[in-house]
């Protein structure tokens, strides 16, 4: 978490949420160009007076960024707040409005612990927010706000004010991130499924995929080091992999054949087939 800051005061605050009259308001943006995901959330009282409010640049590789798992880090953030306020809250079970202008991340608040597997995009944020929120005595209310109002003419509500506000905010902190250079984000989550890395790389989608994939790009890796004696770093990190990836999933099924008999030198020449035959 890159920024967290209250009002002068929060002790309104922690009466209001006590009572199950505060509010929560979160929103995330990504940006697709330089694969950064930002998210900023605020808890805040009925009138506005008292508030906390957070954000931070969202943890994992590259390609798993996108606008969705921003949303699930900004909702993340408002479940990890109430969990560190949670000394001062006491016991006593309460509810919290919690509104998002994204209904597949809020969704997920409150979704049932046992139905979230491994094989989820951005399981690492599922699976914390819904165990963070099972670890608390507060209960969460899913509501939908509509995002980026303050394009329409018109007054806003409270929440899609917060909303507004929360977007910028966590635009600020993309901006901020972007303009350092993008510095890498190391962060071990111990809540969930906790950090699963695979070579110092952080797995956040699909883990049963991703372990599959990472095993046989290694076995890819060291032959074609072999078949065209080159390297093995030089070919894990100069050949275009998204490419050719991209590249394979898009040729027909008979080019995937030869393509694959071809690097496993099996394709129907004559040795081959002379060697077939003894």
């Amino acid at each position: 978490m890159s920024i967290l800051r209250t009002s002068s005061s929060i002790e309104g605050l922690l009466s209001a949420i006590r009572d199950g009259a505060g509010c929560a308001v979160s929103d995330g943006s990504y940006y697709p160009n330089e694969k950064v995901g930002a998210a900023a959330w605020i808890i805040i009282t009925p009138n506005g007076n008292e508030w906390i409010e957070g954000g931070g640049v969202l943890p994992g590789p590259d390609d798993v960024q996108n606008s969705y798992r921003s949303e699930l880090g900004s909702q993340v953030g408002i479940a990890s707040c109430l969990q560190c306020l949670q000394q001062e809250l006491g016991e006593q079970h309460t509810s919290l409005l919690s509104a998002c202008d994204n209904l597949g991340a809020l969704n997920k608040v409150g979704s049932p612990r046992e139905k979230t597997k491994p094989a989820l995009k951005s399981f690492d944020l599922i699976t914390a927010l819904l165990d963070t929120w099972n670890d608390i005595s507060v209960v969460a209310q899913p509501r939908h706000v509509r995002g980026h109002q303050d394009d329409r003419i018109g007054p806003l509500t409270f929440l899609e004010s917060l909303n507004v506000r929360m977007d910028l905010l966590a635009k600020s902190i993309a901006h901020t991130h972007i303009q350092n250079g993008c510095p890498s984000i190391n962060t071990t989550l111990t809540v969930g499924y906790g950090t699963t890395t695979i070579g110092g790389t952080m797995v956040c989608t699909n883990l049963q995929r991703t372990l599959y994939q990472s095993i046989h790009h290694q076995d890819m890796v060291t032959f074609l080091s072999n078949h065209l004696s080159i390297d093995q770093q030089r070919v894990h990190t100069d050949l275009a992999w998204h490419s050719f990836r991209k590249a394979r999933k898009e040729c027909s099924f008979p080019m995937q054949e030869f393509i694959s008999k071809w690097l496993s030198k099996d394709t129907a020449t004559g040795i081959i087939m002379q060697r077939r035959k003894q």
